[in-house]
């Protein structure tokens, strides 16, 4: 038996707008732990586009990308993470919305 997850106010959140995004119910939820020890972030630059491979809406794997309309900083965390992997961060004026990324 999966164990039973907090549902909090951010949590329910992410779960609706998940659903409009990708037109279902995520398959899993599972919490991630990030571990930031930095109080700076560093910038690599303006991102243009975005790109992602993605099931969403009939199951049937795509590659969908985006080209940002106005500039969007690309940031990302100095340290890796206690895994290995990195935290990129965008920052722009653009939204997440059930047709995909617009601005």
């Amino acid at each position: 038996m999966a164990a039973k997850i907090k549902m909090s106010p951010a949590l329910s959140k992410a779960i609706r707008k998940s659903e409009l995004f990708f037109g279902f119910t995520p398959r899993r939820i599972r919490k991630l732990k990030l571990d930031l020890k930095t109080k700076a972030l560093m910038s690599l630059g303006n991102c243009a586009q975005v790109d992602y491979v993605n099931d969403k809406w009939d199951g049937k794997t795509l590659r969908y990308f985006h080209e940002f309309e106005q500039p969007a900083r690309l940031l990302f965390v100095p340290e890796p993470q206690a895994d290995g992997s990195n935290v990129l961060i965008i920052v722009g004026k653009f939204k997440l919305l059930a047709d995909g990324i617009v601005g």
